[in-house]
């Protein structure tokens, strides 16, 4: 994405909720919105569970580039969730962070391991055909740090993940060098 590009994020207005027992529990997504009709009846959402039985052993999707290059980002609250985004242009600036240039080598990579699979976004309106990757070793923080990131969102939201969907047939691919 070139400096002269920008982005539109149509934001839904359309409450959700992460508590199953609620009338806008994660079950209930697909009838809330018709946009979000893929939380119910789609094919390949997220997340998922690893389960080894189900991994395809992958030697020949090689080792991931990491060749980033350092972009402006912004740091977004939305009362739910917390993300860390390419600088774009959006509408209304509430919960939003300028972080100016930030290097994603800075984070560093403990493992070459990885996990990838075709899914969803796992928020509505559960839009298929993400490729994930998983790092097989996940870098951790301190208490403090997840401290800091629970006192930052909403009250209500603590649980803020879906829960894990079906693979139905899919393969989830492994590679170790």
């Amino acid at each position: 994405m070139g400096d002269d590009e920008c982005t539109y994020i149509e934001e839904s207005e359309t409450e959700y909720s992460y508590i199953e027992a609620t009338r806008r529990g994660p079950s209930k997504w697909g009838q809330l919105d018709p946009k979000w009709k893929a939380c119910s009846n789609g094919r390949t959402q997220s997340p998922i569970d690893f389960v080894n039985g189900s991994l395809t052993f992958c030697p020949t999707s090689g080792e991931l580039k990491k060749d980033y290059k350092p972009a402006p980002a912004n740091l977004i609250n939305r009362g739910h969730d917390i993300s860390l985004t390419k600088k774009i242009k959006s509408l209304g600036s509430d919960g939003n962070i300028d972080l100016g240039i930030v290097d994603p080598k800075s984070v560093g990579f403990r493992s070459r391991s990885y996990y990838r699979y075709l899914g969803s976004l796992t928020t509505p309106s559960c839009t298929e055909g993400v490729v994930w990757t998983v790092f097989r070793h996940v870098r951790t923080v301190s208490w403090e740090q997840v401290k800091a990131l629970k006192d930052a969102v909403e009250e209500g939201f603590e649980s803020n993940a879906r829960p894990t969907q079906p693979l139905k047939g899919r393969p989830v691919c492994f590679y170790a060098p």
